[in-house]
């Protein structure tokens, strides 16, 4: 019996090659020293809740999903020993 895919081969590729390039990019040591920045500024580890301004919210949660999908593509969680790893 022939196995059939749900994802399209060319969609595999494309997943594959994102994920080498997101990896390509982050698993250099400045790249790591990039990846903690983008975390630190984009609130990964906070809450993106602006009382009162829904958009500000909204504005803020936009930037903290961007990182999460590039650790996403990276298959990896955040812990908050991402951020004291650094401290020792």
């Amino acid at each position: 019996m022939t196995k059939v895919s749900t994802v399209p081969e060319k969609e595999n590729v494309e997943i594959v090659a994102r994920r080498k390039d997101v990896l390509d990019a982050f698993s250099s040591e400045a790249g790591k020293r990039v990846l903690e920045r983008l975390m630190l500024d984009n609130g990964v580890l906070q809450s993106t809740y602006i009382p009162g301004d829904s958009y500000a919210s909204a504005f803020m949660e936009g930037r903290r999903a961007v990182i999460l999908d590039i650790l996403q593509v990276m298959g990896r969680a955040v812990t908050p020993d991402d951020f004291v790893q650094r401290a020792h």
